[in-house]
């Protein structure tokens, strides 16, 4: 699941790209050069209302990457 945005609901203002692999916990890629293949727009950068709504709309993001990703 790919995030491309300027963090609106912390004021954030740079562009930054956050990858979040699926099911690895194990996983250091900071300052590693990585490749990420583009399958589906979910949806539009939005602005919310502090951290819980967020945190449920990444939670039904990350579910809707899992339909697009399973293969069936």
């Amino acid at each position: 699941a790919i995030s491309i945005g300027t963090n609106p609901t912390f004021d954030g203002s740079e562009r930054r790209v956050e990858a979040y692999a699926l099911d690895r916990t194990d996983l250091d890629l900071y300052g590693e050069r990585v490749a990420l293949d583009f399958t589906a727009r979910l949806r539009d950068t939005l602005r919310f209302d502090g951290v819980e709504p967020l945190l449920v709309q990444i939670a039904d993001d990350v579910a809707r990457t899992r339909e697009l990703t399973s293969g069936e």
